[in-house]
């Protein structure tokens, strides 16, 4: 997941520098945002930004760390142990949808569900969060739940075909057999070379 751009307006639009990686121009856009501003500081403040800074630098290192663990399997807790370093320094979202991510994989679907409610709270416009929740909604069979976090997350992005898939399949198990038509259409529609769409309209049909 790449939550920082490479030139992120959030920052005056500093962070295109040379710098390969995307955590350390995340470091540089910080730098410039506590730092190009420090005339008139005491020492004092100063001394506070710096400590800012470095937080900021460590839970980066931390987030950095579990980007890499995503998806990798017997090391769940590893990335729960990160995210959880990360989120003591300061809570963000990307370290709310990580320990989530982990928690998922190991079944913890109501762990899940807490925290990525958590990263929402923070980022209400991340279309990926409400997907992602539906997906433990319906590993608790909370179908109606995840039908509303899929509804969600066409609202923000209404051309990602695995939404309107998925809250079809949802619908098929509600019973929903129009509805489930509809919206494999409508994945058919964005994407029409994925069989995968045509083989579940054919199944409700």
């Amino acid at each position: 997941t790449h939550w920082i751009s490479d030139r992120d307006p959030r920052f005056g639009g500093v962070c295109d520098a040379s710098t390969p990686s995307l955590w350390k121009r995340k470091i540089i856009c910080v730098a410039a945002k506590h730092f190009g501003m420090i005339k008139g500081f005491s020492e004092q403040e100063l001394a506070k930004r710096r400590e800012q800074l470095a937080k900021k630098r460590e839970q980066l290192a931390f987030l950095e760390q579990g980007q890499q663990l995503i998806g990798e399997k017997g090391r769940e807790k590893e990335l729960i142990s990160l995210a959880n370093q990360a989120l003591s320094i300061q809570p963000s979202a990307i370290g709310y949808f990580y320990r989530a991510s982990a928690k998922s994989d190991l079944e913890d679907h109501q762990g899940a569900i807490d925290d990525y409610t958590k990263a929402i709270e923070i980022d209400s416009q991340n279309a990926s969060y409400y997907f992602l929740r539906a997906f433990s909604k319906s590993d608790l069979e909370d179908y109606q739940g995840a039908i509303t976090d899929y509804t969600k997350a066409i609202e923000i992005d209404s051309q990602n075909a695995r939404y309107y898939f998925m809250r079809a399949v949802a619908k098929f198990i509600l019973k929903d057999y129009e509805g489930s038509i509809a919206d494999s259409t409508e994945a058919i529609d964005i994407n029409p070379q994925d069989a995968n769409f045509y083989n579940a309209r054919a199944w409700v049909k």
